[in-house]
């Protein structure tokens, strides 16, 4: 019986999907994130402009915060999650001040893919760059 399920493809995992992009980002506060470009940009820097951003590095008087733009969607890093399967990210923005090292945030991109992002250091009130983990998958 086992036989049969696996030759009919029950019984196993579905294949990851595929990545877009994944590595190391470093924001400055006030610039954005492209996720399935692997890119971080400030406004006014050539080669990219603000329609290809997901999310934007804003700060006021109560905290830091990542910020959905174009259409990208957020959810709370709390979500017991494996892999952003399960996440439903509805926030237009997430405080990140006083999250630090494997904090994670799923993102749903302007363009339609999943990012799972992770903190790699601590955000503190007043930093001036953040530091991210990212793997985008097309789905």
């Amino acid at each position: 019986m086992r036989q049969v399920l696996s030759a009919i493809g029950l019984g196993k995992a579905p294949p990851p999907d595929p990545i877009v992009s994944k590595g190391n980002l470093l924001v400055q506060n006030g610039c954005m994130l492209s996720f399935a470009q692997d890119k971080a940009f400030c406004p006014g820097d050539a080669g990219i402009g603000e329609a290809e951003a997901d999310v934007r590095i804003a700060q006021d008087e109560t905290g830091i915060y990542m910020a959905a733009m174009n259409g990208a969607a957020l959810s709370a890093p709390d979500l017991p999650r494996g892999d952003c399967r399960d996440a439903y990210p509805k926030e237009t923005k997430i405080r990140i001040d006083g999250l630090g090292l494997g904090d994670d945030i799923c993102l749903y991109t302007h363009d339609r893919c999943w990012s799972h992002v992770f903190l790699t250091d601590d955000v503190k009130r007043g930093s001036h760059e953040i530091a991210f983990w990212q793997i985008t998958r097309k789905r």
